[in-house]
């Protein structure tokens, strides 16, 4: 299931014609996504912001 950062970060590039692919999940860390601009090769590592009652200014 995608989180909501997710979906906005899709949505985004979809929105914007850029090319990405989620990277399959595995029991190792690894980035999110890659995504291409031209000839430029990008990974992502999306987190998720959640309200946090112990946080504060």
């Amino acid at each position: 299931m995608k989180t909501k950062s997710e979906e906005l970060f899709e949505k985004f590039l979809a929105a914007n014609h850029v090319p990405f692919e989620k990277i399959e999940e595995s029991t190792s860390p690894r980035p999110d996504y890659l995504v291409s601009i031209g000839n430029v090769k990008v990974v992502f590592e999306l987190k998720e912001l959640v309200e946090d009652k112990n946080f504060s200014e």
